[in-house]
């Protein structure tokens, strides 16, 4: 049997006790337990933590706590809790939530963006990243402006998908915009410019880190550039890690032996880690040479371990990010 969501909330209540708040996603916020989350106030002056009321899974998105089942979290907090289920349900069907939209409502303002880019101040930052025209044109990259000339029902879409403020601005608004995969896509990630290369003032305050992700990671981004005759796939963090990743491995004539990846941030998604853990190719990880990079690289080969998957481990030159280190002419040699 399947849970509900008022059934999993029921018990993450007995648990931990009654929410801050519950968000459109269907996540129940709490202050971490794990750490003085509630005394520090995060480091944005909100609570860092939730649990997913579709699956039970649970993630502290500044300390790292995490795990997959409301067991383990009552084990971590020492709660007396006993599941309802023999066998706790790690995935469950989706509910229908944000108006029944997903990413693919907002086609058309992507294709705007889009549109915009060569000759837009996107174009120059990339450039500055390292970033070609070509990997920019191939990947779909965009310029978000924060009004897109765009029809009603995307609007509708993108007030729902909370990709709107209630002035009407978009949340993209001066960054550079990749939706995954190019066609059909079901996530969008925006990095934003710096301040030197604003076309308009923003709207908004940005949070602590320079980027934002809306839709469902269920799978590594990048990943839709596999074909069969991928063998091997090389894993980063971060946008442009994988952009320059790419980007080398295209000029190395590697590709499609080799496709390069990334996990959307420091903490995989649940959905990543299975897709990770299911899928037999030899995986080279490229990690940040940070605590977060040793974090991200304990749940990854964690979850290649329990399906026996074979991976290497990668550590870029002087402490330089991997977009950095490909961009200074280091490449792995084992990647060939």
């Amino acid at each position: 049997m399947y849970q509900t969501s008022q059934e999993i909330l029921a018990d993450v209540r007995k648990i931990l006790g009654g929410e801050i708040r519950i968000t459109k996603r269907n996540w129940a916020v709490y202050w971490c337990p794990s750490h003085p989350d509630e005394s520090q106030k995060g480091s944005t002056g909100e609570p860092n933590f939730g649990v997913d009321l579709n699956t039970g899974r649970y993630n502290c998105f500044r300390c790292g706590f995490k795990g997959g089942s409301l067991k383990s979290l009552a084990k971590a907090v020492g709660a007396e809790y006993t599941p309802k289920n023999v066998e706790f349900i790690k995935r469950r069907p989706k509910q229908v939530a944000n108006g029944g939209h997903d990413i693919s409502h907002v086609v058309e303002a992507i294709a705007e963006a889009q549109s915009r880019l060569l000759k837009s101040p996107a174009m120059s930052y990339l450039k500055q990243r390292g970033i070609t025209p070509y990997t920019a044109m191939m990947y779909g990259l965009g310029h978000a402006v924060g009004t897109p000339d765009i029809s009603r029902d995307t609007a509708k879409a993108g007030y729902d998908l909370g990709l709107i403020t209630r002035r009407g601005v978009w949340l993209w608004q001066e960054s550079v915009a990749y939706a995954d995969p190019v066609s059909n896509p079901k996530v969008l990630n925006v990095r934003y410019l710096p301040m030197e290369f604003l076309k308009e003032p923003r709207s908004f305050q940005l949070g602590k880190h320079p980027h934002r992700t809306w839709g469902e990671r269920m799978a590594p981004l990048g990943a839709w550039r596999i074909t069969p005759r991928t063998r091997g796939i090389v894993v980063v963090e971060g946008l442009f890690d994988m952009l320059v990743g790419a980007q080398c491995l295209d000029e190395r004539g590697l590709y499609p032996e080799y496709v390069c990846v990334y996990t959307n941030g420091a903490s995989p998604s649940f959905e990543i880690l299975e897709w990770l853990a299911e899928h037999d190719y030899d995986y080279f990880l490229i990690r940040d040479m940070d605590k977060a990079g040793a974090d991200w690289v304990e749940m990854i080969t964690t979850a290649l371990r329990e399906k026996q998957r074979r991976y290497t481990v990668l550590f870029p030159p002087d402490n330089l990010d991997p977009d950095e280190a490909f961009l200074s002419g280091w490449w792995p040699p084992i990647i060939s």
